[in-house]
């Protein structure tokens, strides 16, 4: 029930294991949950969050990225995106100072971003307005 948590992968991986316990453990929470496992363009992500107006935006790298993501597109997509930004997985440990001024919250790993939804009440079953 309700709008679901959208995750998305950053990665070359489709099947990365980091983004699939991200959405086992949110599913487990009663979340209802969309998964994006191949690597899509920003442009067609922010067809995504326009079709499915989720709960959250979960994006996940296991990897580094590059700066073009990091200073042109992401900012971007958090302004775009209308609703709250999660950045997940080693690539927040990585990109830390990168991620600091943007708006948006970034965990090291799954159990990081399941407590930070869950203080914020985006795992609820429930409807979720951003």
């Amino acid at each position: 029930g309700g709008a679901p948590l959208l995750l998305a992968n950053l990665g070359e991986e489709p099947v990365d294991p980091g983004l699939w316990l991200c959405a086992w453990l949110a599913s487990s929470a009663g979340c209802p949950v969309e998964l994006i496992e191949w690597q899509v363009p920003a442009t067609e992500l922010q067809l995504a969050l326009e079709r499915l107006r989720p709960r959250a935006l979960l994006l996940y790298a296991g990897h580094a990225q590059d700066s073009q993501f990091l200073q042109r597109q992401l900012p971007r997509l958090i302004e775009q995106s209308g609703c709250p930004l999660l950045f997940v997985g080693p690539a927040a440990s990585i990109h830390a100072s990168d991620l600091q001024p943007l708006p948006l919250y970034s965990a090291a790993d799954p159990l990081q971003a399941m407590a930070q939804l869950r203080l914020d009440g985006l795992l609820d079953a429930g409807e979720v307005m951003p």
